[in-house]
């Protein structure tokens, strides 16, 4: 019976979001219907289908055919699947620290670069490997990772695992969700189309993973919107575009009942954080407040992390000491976290609810 609720729940899924059209979450086992990066530089990133010992193995593809924009976001049958495999007699709590860093893209401080008193790429990406340690960090979302940096940082950073894989990188989207392996296992990787310097389309990861003790589900994304600079004018539009899409984006995730832990360089101290926390009830460890009035933090910074309401924050930091400031042009924003699966029912329980 519970088998025929869950195909029904499905194939209902598929018709309500099937014209959506803001979301491409596919698996990792489906690459095949995304665009090549030849045809466009913002081609889709995503998990290949094989594992290596580096990586995860693949779940179950959601669909044999190839996906359309606004497919379903989350597959019932594998959350049942996943849950089902849970031996927990009372709902878990998680506690964890999640991280933003916008790592300086490795051309910045290359000769001719725009940061010309940086140290170079490789040796910044293992001061910041060392300021995740420190602030020991389990899940982050990486902005301005380009390809190279990505590379070194799975060659490098072990027990660390990262959507999408270093190969797929997208050159111009730079943006990567990575968690350490122990704790974490991705269940699938997708992303959503954002707008970036003067409207081109930049693929941005979300990657649904699962607590490996519990078997709490949660969503990670890293966004990084565009920064109205000399060199590539005001690009407030696309900035406000952007926001609306993630704003789309936060309210889908939040009707499938799981937690979203968002990140990401911003590039506005206070309006995306007023624009983002009043159309969804999301909140930040920086602090601040939307009761319908604005109250944004007392110092805000460009780069934030954003949580479902019933999520509970239990530190925050925007760190910029001597490591930091020798890695990156941006602190290192970190927030303790706290997921009460009392609070989050369908992340962690057998039941599943309709998106």
């Amino acid at each position: 019976m519970a088998g025929v609720v869950v195909l029904v729940l499905a194939i209902w899924v598929t018709g309500f979001l099937w014209a959506r059209g803001d979301l491409d979450l596919s698996t990792a086992g489906a690459p095949a219907s995304e665009p090549t990066s030849e045809a466009s530089s913002s081609a889709a990133p995503s998990a290949t289908a094989s594992a290596t010992p580096d990586e995860p193995a693949s779940p179950p593809p959601l669909s044999a055919a190839p996906r359309r924009q606004g497919d379903p976001i989350v597959d019932p049958e594998l959350l049942a699947e996943l849950r089902e495999g849970v031996q927990v007699e009372e709902p878990p709590v998680v506690d964890t620290v999640v991280a933003s860093f916008n790592l300086l893209g490795a051309d910045h401080s290359e000769p001719g670069g725009t940061k010309p008193g940086f140290a170079g790429w490789s040796t910044r990406l293992d001061l910041s490997m060392r300021a995740l340690d420190r602030a020991r960090v389990s899940l982050v979302g990486f902005q301005e990772m380009q390809p190279v940096q990505a590379r070194a940082f799975a060659a490098r950073a072990r027990g660390w695992q990262m959507h999408p894989q270093a190969s797929r990188v997208d050159p111009a989207g730079r943006n990567v969700v990575a968690w350490r392996s122990a704790e974490w296992e991705l269940v699938q990787g997708g992303s959503v189309p954002i707008t970036y310097f003067s409207g081109e389309i930049m693929n941005m990861p979300v990657a649904l993973l699962r607590h490996r003790e519990t078997g709490m589900l949660v969503y990670a994304s890293s966004f990084h919107n565009p920064a109205s600079t000399p060199r590539r004018g005001n690009q407030l539009r696309w900035r406000d575009e952007a926001t609306r899409r993630q704003i789309a984006l936060v309210q889908r995730l939040r009707r499938t009942g799981i937690p979203h832990l968002m990140t990401g360089d911003f590039n506005e101290p206070t309006k995306h954080f007023c624009r983002l926390t009043g159309a969804t009830g999301f909140t930040s460890p920086a602090g601040g407040s939307h009761d319908g009035t604005c109250r944004p933090p007392a110092r805000p910074l460009i780069d934030w992390i954003y949580g479902d309401p019933e999520v509970e924050w239990t530190a925050y930091a925007g760190i910029r000491d001597a490591t930091v400031r020798r890695a990156s042009d941006h602190a290192l924003v970190v927030g303790g976290v706290r997921l009460d699966a009392s609070r989050f029912p369908d992340a962690w329980s057998g039941e599943v609810v309709t998106p």
